[in-house]
């Protein structure tokens, strides 16, 4: 079953919109959650990051090639104002609100608040933790922005893959079969990469993981995918080949659902194929779900496509929620942390999604436009309190610094 579109893949309802990646992310949300409220029941659900990199991937990539096929060119400057708009406005509310609110119920969780804020702002989050020498498997006192630094390996692949793409299709004029034989050779050596770097002497299980380089795998599966398929309409499986596809999305499907419940962080498995294994089942998912618009429907029902759209601020929130609300006396019960943090954060990020997200990703330039204030007020309102976050961080780690010169002195 080749990945590179072509004439007789024939179908009677050619379509440009791909359907099941709304629904995809969603279940990989909720993997995630599941992995870290949850690690019990659910202890491979780190692989929904994985199956998040492999949807940007694709998408981010699909974007780049429809633009240039409808206007024969890419604006790199366009691409990246959307991704900003997308992007920062909930990262800002989730700084400005977390910070905050950590200082107030347990001040200890903003150890190195510094060097976290530095590194969203940046979106250099994973290798400053890197840098910093803490272990993400093992730690007893967490960051409290820890699970930026997905974040941050998306966004540099935002950054640098839009130039290359433009590069090797533009400049150097390469052809798409091409480009996806590179890109599978580079997952390939990225995935080689973590099982390398997994361990001492050569690194450990948190550079492995953290690594951009370690972990771009999946992203570009999805790259291969999105440039095999080409910027044309996707073409619908028929007959004999949809059955196929079919077969190969429930399969894919089934071996996510298994790893999230038998992988584990604690074991090799997951930098040795585990988690490379959870972004080929995700590449199947996605392509059979293009194809096949029964599949696709399903992964897209209503339930998956409302939390799927609101994944982005579920992701963010939950994790600083998390480790807030088991400062509180709730820590008894862990169980019902675990509850509390899944109904805030999907309550948190529907807010965000109503009132943040949606008015400056649309801006003023719709028709009939929005009024001014659906933009500004919000603007104003993470502004000042990302102001005031940052004072807080500041301060704390100045005063944490000075309490270590007395102690030591």
């Amino acid at each position: 079953m080749p990945l590179l579109a072509s004439s007789s893949a024939a179908s009677a309802s050619p379509s440009s919109r791909v359907s099941g990646l709304t629904g995809l992310r969603a279940l990989a949300v909720v993997a995630v959650l599941g992995y870290h409220l949850l690690p019990a029941a659910v202890p491979g659900g780190l692989i929904g990051v994985d199956v998040f990199f492999v949807v940007s991937g694709f998408i981010v990539t699909r974007l780049l090639l429809r633009e240039r096929a409808r206007t024969g060119r890419v604006s790199l400057g366009a691409f990246w104002a959307r991704r900003a708009r997308r992007i920062l406005p909930a990262l800002a509310l989730v700084l400005a609100v977390c910070i905050p609110l950590a200082f107030l119920v347990a001040p200890h969780l903003l150890s190195g608040i510094r060097r976290q804020l530095i590194g969203a702002l940046t979106f250099s989050s994973n290798w400053l933790a890197i840098a910093a020498d803490g272990d993400y498997f093992q730690a007893d006192q967490p960051d409290l922005f820890t699970n930026l630094w997905s974040l941050a390996v998306e966004e540099q692949f935002y950054l640098i893959w839009p130039l290359l793409l433009v590069l090797l299709l533009v400049v150097v004029r390469w052809r798409r079969r091409t480009v996806v034989v590179l890109a599978l050779v580079l997952a390939v050596l990225s995935a080689g990469a973590m099982v390398l770097l997994s361990a001492p002497p050569l690194g450990s299980p948190t550079r492995a993981y953290f690594g951009t380089d370690t972990h771009a795998f999946g992203l570009l599966l999805g790259v291969a995918l999105a440039v095999g398929m080409g910027a044309g309409e996707v073409r619908m499986a028929t007959g004999r080949q949809a059955v196929a596809r079919t077969a190969l999305g429930v399969a894919s499907l089934g071996v996510l659902v298994a790893l999230a419940v038998v992988l584990s962080d604690a074991s090799p498995a997951a930098a040795h194929g585990g988690l490379a294994l959870a972004s080929l089942a995700a590449l199947g998912l996605i392509w059979s779900a293009a194809t096949v618009p029964p599949l696709g429907r399903v992964l897209d029902a209503a339930p998956l496509s409302w939390l799927g759209e609101r994944s982005y601020a579920v992701y963010l929130w939950h994790w600083p929620l998390l480790l807030i609300l088991g400062a509180t006396p709730l820590a008894a019960q862990p169980l019902l942390v675990a509850v509390v943090t899944a109904a805030l954060s999907i309550l948190v990020a529907a807010l965000s999604y109503a009132f943040v997200e949606t008015p400056f990703r649309r801006g003023l330039r719709v028709h009939p436009p929005l009024p001014r204030r659906h933009v500004v007020l919000p603007a104003l309102v993470v502004g000042v309190l990302a102001v005031a976050s940052a004072g807080i961080a500041i301060g704390h780690d100045d005063a944490s610094a000075a309490e270590a010169l007395v102690e030591r002195g």
